[in-house]
């Protein structure tokens, strides 16, 4: 069967996401190198391992932990940026596959060498009778979202998109899922299983002598690798056999979003009737993860930081380790709130389980109730999610984002969170459910202007007044409204927000004033202007209301445009005219819409988040770990920042610059 996915230029543009790319990128790489510091990481981590006496987990932006105890980690280097999805070990070797035919392989779980894994007609074996065969002269995106150890070989699971322009200016998918088998994890010998794959498959599972494959629409099965068969079973994640049977984990679909639900069953089997009630669980909960059976219990890592253990896969108790973290003596005070966590692996090493999950978690346990966290080298804090800005004033350096996120530094270098009392000698607290967008500092107390988002119909920002010392004084609340800036203007704090409207703080009082601007027009934060050396440079990020004929452009023009990025100049008649820049290549860019489907990328267009001059230069960053310089604002060169992560702040304190981003990225560069 062949299914070719077809979507209109216009909705990608609506949907596009930035992150992860493939190295194909536009002419531009200078040499400059940006030093990534891990003091905040926060990279989701999606599979974890214990073998050979140690522990080994990967995940975001080429990420491997190594631990002997499961307590105290430390990084390992990859050599990659991408993601690594999975871990295996067996044969002596431990091998991790992600991203863009990334290829892993490491004796001991520290030192780790990357190997040639090529996708192309000479090395995979083509399923006889397909109706679609790969298109390896086309551009194309894989991913390898699952490895096991057999007992007696290496096998992974590799999802093979083409995605790329058509004539008609339409971005086109075609999907197919290839298992690919290796005793050594150097040579690998592929094969197409099925002439289509609807949605995504993640996990592969080795049990009773049967290979599972499970998709959001169906389960591939084999016994020897060769010959396939699919089961019509909707929605099933992974699944476990214990004494009792099988339990399948289930992204139930009732509603608008899915649900985690559980069901145990005596064989996976393609009667199995997923859509009675009355036989499935549901847990109330976004999704699963993952499901194993250990240590006499079947367990699942969920969504919404739980974890559901079961000892007969009917009657399950849920753990949250994050609930009730929220104070500062906590072990799991982790700085982000449980629903914004998915717990993604949990393993049994014989005396203690080790959970992994989004933004750099790492728990283990002895009982899967009782948590604590473990420690990595060289993480100072764990940021729980991103940094949307870092400024310099005032003789500190602090920095900002989700959570209510605020860590300061007197010298760049060292940092901490920015500790305020009440009178009582309580400690203050943004809210960890609130982001600050923009912050100030006067020399003692801060200003924050903050943005509070449910869903897309339940959202509102609000101003803060945030002193060293003393109760915090929060403005009234905007609701529907976004942030735009806020200042220190003598003893006040000025807050602007999208809308027009303005709240103004006295400290000499105590009371907020609200106002609206002159003319009551909304402001327009994606447009950002930097000037220096009498020039001007001014960069917006485009919509389809002013590219009104996008639809209607060649794959060149596209290209040229870069979707959704306007760069601009000054010239000396005070007249705009485009600068001339390749931010995204061609490939990227279709490759946009492929990474909508990834669950462990976040959304956001193509677009410059922060714009500065400095060091007799202009310096911008955004989606995708994009940096670009220039020296006149006319020619722009992008620079290798080491990361598919968002960037969204970028500061020059006359020494060095410093750049954070998505995931607690934090680089540094010092010309």
């Amino acid at each position: 069967m062949y299914r070719k996915i077809t979507i209109m230029l216009v909705a990608a543009l609506c949907l596009m996401i930035a992150v992860p790319f493939q190295t194909l990128q536009a002419k531009q790489q200078n040499k400059i190198s940006f030093q990534s510091k891990s003091t905040f990481f926060g990279s989701h981590l999606q599979d974890v391992i214990y073998a050979n006496g140690q522990y080994v987990a990967v995940g975001e932006d080429g990420t491997i932990l190594h631990s002997k105890n499961g307590m105290d980690w430390a990084f390992a280097k990859s050599g990659v940026k991408g993601m690594l999805q999975a871990i295996a070990y067996g044969n002596g070797l431990f091998v991790a596959v992600g991203d863009d035919q990334t290829v892993l392989t490491s004796k001991d779980g520290v030192a780790w060498k990357k190997q040639k894994f090529t996708l192309s007609s000479k090395t995979v074996s083509i399923l006889k009778g397909s109706s679609y065969v790969p298109e390896f002269d086309q551009d194309y995106i894989t991913t390898s979202t699952s490895i096991i150890w057999d007992g007696k070989q290496f096998v992974m699971h590799t999802e093979f998109s083409n995605y790329y322009l058509e004539d008609s200016n339409r971005i086109s998918q075609t999907k197919l899922p290839l298992i690919s088998t290796s005793l050594d994890g150097v040579t690998w010998s592929t094969a197409q299983i099925s002439d289509y794959l609807f949605d995504s498959a993640r996990k592969l599972k080795y049990i009773k002598g049967v290979y599972y494959l499970f998709s959001d629409e169906t389960i591939f099965t084999s016994k020897n690798l060769k010959s396939w068969t699919e089961l019509p079973l909707e929605s099933v994640q992974d699944a476990a056999i214990g004494p009792k049977g099988y339990v399948l984990g289930i992204a139930m679909r009732e509603g608008p979003y899915p649900h985690a639900g559980s069901m145990l069953v005596t064989g996976i089997q393609s009667n199995v009737d997923i859509g009675k009630a009355k036989k499935v669980i549901d847990f109330g909960i976004d999704g699963v993860r993952s499901v194993d059976y250990m240590n006499g219990s079947y367990v699942m890592s969920m969504f919404d930081g739980a974890i559901a253990v079961s000892s007969n896969g009917t009657a399950w108790t849920l753990s949250y380790p994050f609930a009730g973290s929220g104070d500062s003596d906590s072990q799991l005070a982790l700085s982000q709130t449980s629903n914004r966590t998915k717990l993604n692996k949990t393993i049994w090493d014989g005396k203690q389980y080790i959970t992994v999950g989004d933004y750099g978690t790492i728990l283990y346990s002895s009982d899967l109730k009782d948590f604590d966290k473990a420690s990595i080298k060289d993480v100072a804090m764990i940021a729980g999610g991103n940094l949307k800005g870092i400024k310099y004033e005032k003789g500190l350096y602090f920095t900002y984002g989700t959570n209510g996120n605020l860590f300061v530094s007197s010298d760049g270098t060292k940092w901490s969170s920015f500790q305020s009392t009440d009178t009582d000698g309580a400690v203050n607290r943004i809210s960890s459910s609130d982001t600050i967008e923009d912050a100030a500092f006067n020399g003692k107390d801060f200003a924050l202007i903050t943005f509070y988002k449910y869903n897309a119909i339940n959202f509102s920002a609000e101003a803060v007044y945030y002193p060293e010392s003393g109760s915090l004084q929060h403005s009234p609340l905007e609701a529907f409204n976004v942030p735009y800036d806020v200042k220190w203007k003598g003893g006040s704090i000025v807050a602007r927000f999208k809308d027009g409207n303005v709240h103004t703080f006295d400290t000499a009082t105590g009371k907020w004033s609200t106002s609206g601007t002159s003319k009551g027009q909304r402001l327009d934060n994606s447009v950002l202007k930097a000037s220096g050396n009498g020039i001007t440079v001014k960069s917006k990020e485009l919509s389809g209301s002013n590219t009104a004929s996008s639809t209607d452009l060649s794959k060149e023009e596209l290209v040229k445009s870069n979707w959704l990025i306007g760069l601009s100049y000054l010239d000396g008649k005070n007249k705009w005219k485009e600068a001339q820049y390749t931010l995204y290549s061609a490939y990227e860019l279709a490759r946009g819409k492929y990474v909508l489907q990834m669950d462990h990328v976040h959304s956001g267009n193509f677009r410059i988040n922060a714009l500065i001059y400095g060091n007799k230069e202009f310096v911008a960053v955004g989606s995708g770990g994009l940096i670009i310089q220039s020296k006149d604002g006319k020619s722009w060169t992008r620079l290798e920042s080491g990361t598919y992560q968002n960037l969204n702040g970028v500061l020059w304190d006359g020494k060095q610059y410093y750049i954070v981003g998505d995931r607690g990225v934090f680089l540094t560069y010092t010309p």
